[in-house]
């Protein structure tokens, strides 16, 4: 089994954003194997004729120098409600094939949609996305996110979120939520309303 995974948006036959994703492979291999990765995502990345319509998930699993592809038709889940968890040891630095320690607090969440992390007192990530927080007038995310993702990198690149520490008892200043990974890019008038259950 491979250590690491990218999971990369496939719109009507097109890859989006591989130079963050590549720089993400690459940095996770340089400081979590200890190695270089070997191989390019423009390179692997074949679609199939049955994956060339819509939006498809490519689901890249590797190591430094050996990769396993499959794609998969993809529909966004919708989550309105998040239950808050404590998590001072969770540990989801790099983007593993291995989410057993995520999982164990998924299925915590009791009614709600999704869990939202908390770790040393401040917001992180939902399970499978970064969070964005709204107060009326900008886009914030949390400065310390569990999993540094490559539709946050983009963002935040082009300046249009701002990073904030948000403790669990700030969340009320906020007037929505959005999630974002790279299945789910960011949506500047796509405002949820929040629904927090702490545990």
């Amino acid at each position: 089994m491979y250590p690491l995974l990218e999971s990369i948006r496939v719109m009507d036959g097109n890859p989006q954003g591989l130079y963050w994703h590549q720089l993400r492979m690459e940095t996770s291999c340089r400081e979590f194997l200890g190695s270089s990765l070997e191989f390019r995502l423009d390179e692997i990345l074949k679609v199939q004729q049955s994956y060339r319509d819509g939006l498809v998930k490519a689901r890249v699993t590797y190591n430094a120098a050996d990769f396993s592809v499959s794609f998969e038709h993809y529909r966004p889940k919708k989550v309105r409600s998040l239950k808050l968890v404590w998590a001072d040891e969770l540990d989801y630095a790099f983007k593993y094939q291995d989410r057993t320690q995520i999982d164990r607090y998924y299925a915590t969440r009791g009614r709600c949609d999704d869990v939202l992390f908390v770790k040393n007192g401040l917001i992180t990530d939902s399970s499978y996305a970064n969070i964005l927080l709204y107060d009326g007038k900008q886009w914030h995310t949390p400065r310390y996110p569990l999993l540094a993702g490559t539709e946050r990198a983009q963002i935040l690149y082009r300046n249009a979120v701002k990073l904030t520490d948000i403790r669990p008892e700030e969340l009320p200043l906020y007037q929505g939520f959005q999630l974002i990974n790279a299945m789910m890019p960011f949506s500047p008038g796509n405002i949820s309303s929040l629904e927090v259950e702490a545990d």
